[in-house]
This record gives C-alpha cells, structure tokens and sequence, in this order.
C-alpha cells in the first residue's frame, strides 16, 4: 500500500475505520444518507471544508461538525461540536458521541444550559486528561483561563490542522498575546511544550525603491487605496470568478509584490533582501488583522516573522519572571 501523503497511514487503513465511524454519528443521531462519501472526500483532502451536518429545529437551521479524527490510523469520529451565534461570531460547544442530539437540541436557545452539558459529557472525553494536563501546566506559569480552554480543546480534536493557540492577558501594563505550543511524547501524552510572547515586528524606516520594473511607492499608494478588510482570504474561490473591480486590484497588487520580490537569492542576495524587507513592510502596514493574513500564514508559513516577532520561552517559565522587552516595537 502506498503511504499517505500527509499522514504516516495508508488511505485503506484509515478507510478502515469507517464502520464503527458511522455507527458512532449513529449513535449520536447525526448519521445521514451520503455521509460517507463525505468522509472519504475527507480522508483525501484532510485541508477541505470540515464535516458539517445539518438539522431543522423550530424551524431554525442548526449546524453540527463531527469531529474526523486521522490521527491514530483508522478513522475516528468520538466528539461532534454545535454551532450556536455569540453576538456577531459562531461558538462551537463540543459533545462525545455519547450525547444525543436531541439532548442539545432541547437546550440550544440555552447557552448556558447548553455549556454546563457539554462540562458534564467532558467526564467521559477521551481527551479530557490531557486536557487538564496541559491546563494544569499553564496554571503554574499563570497562563490558564477560560479562552485558552477553548483553544485547547480545538487542538486535541485535530492537532495537525489545529490553528495557533493565542491567549491574550494584561502583562506588563499592556494587553499581550502569547502563543502555546503543545507536543506528544513517544507514548502519546501531551504536555505543555512552551510559550512565546507575541510582539510587533521592529521595521525600521520604509525606504521605497524600484525592483525588477516595480516601484514599491507606487505600490503602495495602490495599497492605501484599498480596503483590504473586504477580500475574503481565500486566493481561489467561486466569488474570486465573478467580475469584481476591487478584487481585480487586490489581485494585481499581490501579483506585483511577487513581481518585486521574484529574484534569485544566490545571484543577488543584498537585492532579494531589501525587496522582502519593503514587502514585509507593506503587509504588515495593510494587511495585519486581515482576511488574508490569515490565508498567507496557512500557505506560507515563513511570512509569519512578517506581521509577529515572538520570544521564546521553556514550559515552567512562570510569567512574572519575564523581563519587559525591548525595541520601538513594544
């Protein structure tokens, strides 16, 4: 059998878990016509849309998300999440398979209700333990609370695709981001790997200038011209097809960035390093907080030390022993 191309397992071992997959979604009452398809399409490409099934309840629309897990070889699906509104965001509360749908149903205009359920079902969570290690772990260094509880239990579900776990806390007379790092020992435990203290990038003065017929000012310019809180942070999609002047612009202006950066490193390394530099500049100007900050970190992570510069630090490093950092950055 051919290795898979992203997970250590064949495709025909993790198919091989389809049938107590199913009888799990089953026994929670989200089995439906198709869904194993769905699966499949899944276990071919872990990147696309998350499993999602639908179910009408007085008359509203109420989305659920089995949780597909790839990591241990057959497929398995042990949790499923609801998705409720939270003001002007989606909240998604996790459940083991245990609890049937009509139990979250019934309490689905219940927030509260519905959170104290899934507290209550996380006894019997697989992942539970480990959860609470790791909590445990960042409690010593003063780095736990509830919005890393979410983070946390996100990451168990799906470590592989699992997006950073950032937590914000008032440190040092500001409102900081840090950055948790989870790892598996050779036994499959996790535990608190370390923490990075999230800051600014310390750019120095943009100086503009004129690379492979390109003039960065002129870029610029294009750039301030656009808001780039409207493009939707997918490079390709069905909306991208449709004509669109603004997402026309912001298309060529990406392709002209690549343009003024588009030189051999080996041939010129001084030049390739100024043209980085000018465009990590302007996208850290434009683009920081964006929709497609968001998609360029996902396919290139590098771009990452464009928009943040983290400090590292060692698991038991408690926050009150971290000196304030330097630079016009902080």
């Amino acid at each position: 059998m051919e290795p898979y191309a992203k997970l250590p397992w064949s495709r025909e071992l993790m198919l091989s878990g389809m049938p107590k997959a199913i009888s799990m979604l089953e026994l929670c009452g989200l089995n439906e016509p198709g869904i194993g398809k769905r699966i499949k399409a899944i276990i071919d490409y872990p990147e696309g849309p998350d499993l999602m099934v639908e179910r009408i309840h007085n008359g509203k629309t109420v989305d659920f998300y089995p949780m597909t897990d790839l990591q241990y070889g057959p497929v398995r699906i042990d949790d499923y999440a609801v998705e409720i509104p939270n003001g002007d965001a989606l909240d998604r509360i996790y459940f083991p398979v245990s609890v049937h749908i009509s139990q979250v149903l019934r309490l689905i205009d219940r927030p509260q209700k519905l959170r104290d359920l899934s507290r209550q079902a996380s006894s019997v969570n697989p992942f539970q333990k480990q959860i609470d290690t790791v909590r445990a772990e960042l409690h010593k260094i003063g780095l736990d609370g509830t919005d890393s509880e979410k983070q946390i239990r996100e990451f168990f579900y799906d470590p592989q695709n699992a997006e950073p776990i950032l937590i914000s806390r008032a440190f040092q007379g500001k409102q900081r981001e840090f950055e948790i790092f989870i790892e598996a020992d050779a036994e499959m435990n996790f535990h608190l790997f370390g923490y990075a203290l999230i800051l600014n990038p310390d750019y120095g003065k943009l100086v503009h200038t004129k690379i492979n017929g390109v003039d960065s000012r002129k870029i610029e310019e294009r750039m301030k011209k656009v808001d780039w809180s409207l493009h939707s942070g997918h490079f390709f999609s069905r909306d991208y097809m449709r004509p669109d002047p603004l997402r026309e612009e912001m298309d060529k202006i990406m392709k002209e960035l690549y343009r003024f950066t588009n030189i051999d490193p080996l041939k010129d390394e001084k030049t390739w390093a100024r043209a980085n530099e000018i465009v990590d500049q302007l996208m850290y100007r434009y683009l920081k907080g964006m929709p497609l900050e968001k998609s360029i970190l996902r396919d290139i992570p590098f771009r990452r030390e464009t928009f943040y510069r983290s400090v590292y630090f060692p698991p038991g490093h408690p926050l009150g022993r971290i000196r304030k950092p330097r630079g016009r950055s902080c």
